[in-house]
């Protein structure tokens, strides 16, 4: 917690967990003008100012009735400041400051945050998107985990009580508290489908390449009678623990065609070697003792002038040490008749 800022002023009481801060949409300027936010309540002190720019400058220029109280600033002085429209009322008991805080899906996501109060992060699909994963391009609907018992109805927020609120601790993303990337997963169990579960878990494990594993620690002691479609994350990990996720969620939906044409588990991302160390290319989908390649080349990476001819050259390499290359392009999942005519290359 910031010096400045008390404790109990502070909203977000639970464990947070240290993670990479992405720039929040709006370009991080928190505050274009703090000038303008000085002047806005320049009856305050030097240090109850101070503690009022920090509680702004941490929440994307958001602040609480309760933290500008705290801060030093009269109910008078809020009501007053909210008729000029020098603050603006953004969700119950939320405010922002127009002088200088640029608008945002974070800053939307946060303020539904902070309306429920004290242990609200945002979850689910809104957590999904802050974590980048595939299938949540554009910011959704808030949606927010909050204590049970908690009754306050927010406009276009969707709140999913918890008896014990994230025991494993939260994160923030782009100033946002969020669960953690483990939680977001499980909560998504119940929304998506397995197609689309499995594409967000890969998104999920790039950048974390123990997710996998840890996922199976994390789930273990999770009773799979009160998960709506429960069982099915579970079954998800098992089949890629060991292993490696795919590159997009093109090759996601290509491994789940795979699979479903009853074709033998491919090993993914697989090295092949000029030299000891040294591997010339990773094939995306490899049967190793039957040699036989398969590489999802999406348009807008594989198609490029450049990649094209170094893709090329490899595959001519590959041919070389007795690999069969074979080609999937993202316009053949629409015509699954391409599956058909490439499962006869594993009969025995």
């Amino acid at each position: 917690m910031p010096s400045g800022i008390d404790e109990e002023a502070d909203p977000f009481r639970l464990r947070q967990v240290d993670v990479e801060h992405p720039t929040p949409t709006g370009g991080g300027r928190v505050l274009q003008n703090m000038s303008a936010l000085r002047g806005l309540f320049s009856c305050m002190g030097d240090d109850r100012r101070s503690t009022f720019d920090q509680f702004t400058r941490q929440q994307l220029g958001l602040i609480t009735r309760t933290q500008a109280l705290h801060a030093g600033v009269s109910s008078s002085t809020i009501d007053r400041r909210l008729s000029r429209g020098e603050l603006e009322r953004v969700a119950p008991h939320v405010y922002r400051l127009r002088a200088g805080a640029p608008e945002s899906p974070e800053q939307k996501l946060l303020a539904a945050c902070l309306s429920f109060g004290r242990g609200a992060v945002a979850s689910h699909r809104s957590a999904a998107w802050l974590w980048r994963l595939d299938g949540f391009r554009d910011a959704p609907p808030p949606e927010v985990s909050v204590p049970h018992g908690c009754r306050l109805q927010v406009p276009g927020v969707t709140p999913h009580q918890r008896r014990q609120l994230a025991p494993e601790g939260y994160c923030k993303r782009a100033g946002v508290p969020v669960t953690t990337l483990h939680r977001t997963i499980l909560d998504l169990e119940s929304s998506l489908s397995e197609n689309k579960l499995e594409i967000a878990l890969d998104s999920a494990a790039r950048g974390h390449p123990e997710l996998f594993i840890e996922l199976t620690e994390f789930l273990a002691p999770i009773s799979t009678q009160w998960r709506n479609h429960g069982g099915r994350l579970d079954s998800l990990v098992a089949l890629r623990v060991g292993g490696e996720p795919t590159g997009s969620a093109f090759e996601t939906r290509l491994l789940q065609m795979i699979r479903k044409a009853g074709i033998e588990p491919p090993t993914l991302q697989y090295p092949v070697f000029k030299e000891l160390d040294h591997p010339f290319v990773h094939i995306d989908f490899a049967w190793v003792k039957r040699k036989i390649a398969l590489f999802a080349d999406g348009a807008s990476y594989h198609l490029a002038r450049r990649r094209a001819r170094l893709d090329a050259s490899q595959r001519l390499h590959l041919t070389r040490l007795g690999w069969r290359p074979v080609v999937v392009l993202p316009r053949m999942l629409d015509d699954p008749s391409w599956i058909s005519s490439f499962a006869p290359l594993f009969k025995p």
